[in-house]
């Protein structure tokens, strides 16, 4: 009995110092670089803001978020006599293609967006996902060759300041 646990002792500790010797194939990242498609489709935010447009404003001016470091985005603004849908494309040079569309409502699109994203299941590119429920919408109004966004208030305030009533919602889904 003493032999086998000395065994199993030594086999222990030969497996401690191996892995010692060889480490994890997957280390912790370190920094933070740019996401990748294949990382954000597995990882898409969605984040919704209720209130009075000024309120929302300073909150998008206060929100760390980097719209620049997503391919494709999506910002749905409901007020009191319709909506407005703005996805944002990232090209190789850095620059954006915008396209906006009018609905009178927002909520089924909303519903949609996450659906195509819990279906998805981070396989595909969830910003493909996302554009193919878009196109459900007809061609919609474009804007080639935009800046790249400097912050989140920059790419976002203004789709909350055009929208009718005093009390609105605006979600914006960061695909890839």
């Amino acid at each position: 009995m003493q032999k086998s646990a000395l065994i199993l002792m030594l086999m222990g500790v030969a497996v401690t110092i191996r892995a010692a010797e060889n480490p994890s194939a997957s280390p912790e990242p370190t920094g933070t670089p740019l996401p990748t498609c294949n990382y954000s489709s597995k990882t898409p935010e969605e984040h919704t803001f209720y209130g009075e447009k000024e309120i929302i404003t300073q909150k998008l001016s206060d929100w760390s978020a980097k719209p620049s470091e997503h391919r494709v985005m999506v910002q749905i603004t409901q007020g009191d006599s319709g909506g407005e849908v703005k996805l944002f494309e990232r090209h190789e040079n850095g620059r954006y293609t915008v396209t906006d569309w009018s609905p009178r409502h927002t909520a089924e699109l909303i519903a949609a967006i996450e659906r195509a994203i819990m279906a998805n299941k981070g396989v595909n590119c969830v910003g493909e996902q996302m554009k193919a429920v878009l196109k459900k919408l007809g061609k919609g109004h474009t804007v080639e060759d935009v800046a790249e966004p400097a912050s989140a208030s920059a790419a976002f305030s203004h789709a909350v300041k055009e929208s009718s009533g005093d009390f609105i919602q605006t979600v914006i889904v960061f695909g890839c």
